[in-house]
């Protein structure tokens, strides 16, 4: 039963991991715990099921909540606003992060449900597509995108650099 629950752990914390970061997932789950980078395929498929999950919470009402709630710890850890922009953004984005990954294993537990469900179209990530550096381009930058509510100027203004 042990080995169980420990396996269960660990796989929970991998996903935690992955679920991170669309793109950047496995490395952060391989740099923090240890975990291997998976096959390709393998890898695709689970970039594209953290990819769809971060873009069901970013449609629907749950983004906004989650930025909100990024924000409002964001303050509530710098009372003082002593962060310069850069670190109080770099905060701002490890928060949102956070709360997709939460929410991600909230709903691998049954725990909660997601009822606002967006219709999100097949994610092709696959080698087998040859993408040009304006695709991936976009792709990185959708990422960044879900974690800056707020263009850059705006971030420096709030957090007070």
């Amino acid at each position: 039963m042990i080995m169980h629950d420990e396996e269960a752990r660990r796989l929970g914390q991998r996903n935690f991991y992955l679920r991170l970061s669309p793109f950047g997932g496995h490395d952060i789950a391989s740099d923090e715990a240890g975990f291997m980078t998976p096959a390709d395929d393998i890898m695709e498929a689970e970039m594209r099921d953290v990819l769809a999950l971060w873009l069901s919470l970013q449609q629907g009402k749950a983004g906004e909540i989650i930025a909100n709630c990024a924000w409002w710890m964001n303050q509530y850890m710098d009372p003082d606003r002593k962060f310069d922009a850069n670190t109080g953004v770099e905060h701002l984005d490890k928060l949102t992060s956070y709360g997709v990954a939460l929410i991600g294993l909230l709903m691998d537990a049954g725990v909660i449900e997601l009822v606002d469900k967006p219709d999100i179209p097949d994610i092709m990530l696959s080698s087998a597509t040859d993408f040009d550096f304006t695709q991936l381009d976009f792709l990185n930058k959708l990422e960044e995108i879900w974690n800056s509510e707020e263009d850059i100027d705006d971030k420096e203004r709030l957090v007070g650099g």
